[in-house]
């Protein structure tokens, strides 16, 4: 497998991750959802059917999306280099990595506090 094929892949397993991660979060000040199924199912793969934090439910939509969208842009031609994608994901996701580890604190923040 050549090196940006498993950035790549990197990147979409670690995002992924990070949604799955903020589903697990039991002690939450934000909202939880219940969702059917069959979504729960497609946003996080091996999650049981339980209360999620919207926060998890936006992250993984945001991922499902911008994953989606350039993988599209991909095979269409559009973005012709793979390294392109790269360093696409390698923005956006540096960017959403630090605003979710600032949501998370403040939510940890809130949640003690309020306690």
């Amino acid at each position: 497998m050549s090196n940006e094929v498993r950035t790549l892949v990197y990147f979409i397993f670690y995002a992924s991750l990070i949604g799955y991660v903020f589903s697990t979060l039991n002690e939450s000040y934000f909202k939880s959802i219940h969702m059917p199924g069959w979504l729960n199912r497609l946003l996080f793969v091996i999650r049981p059917n339980k209360p999620v934090v919207i926060i998890a439910v936006a992250w993984q939509i945001v991922f499902m999306v911008v994953t989606i969208t350039l993988l599209m842009l991909f095979r269409l031609g559009i973005v012709s280099e793979l390294i392109s994608i790269i360093e696409i994901y390698e923005y956006i996701f540096s960017f959403l990595f630090l605003i979710s580890v600032l949501t998370i604190g403040v939510d940890k923040f809130l949640y003690y506090r309020r306690l």
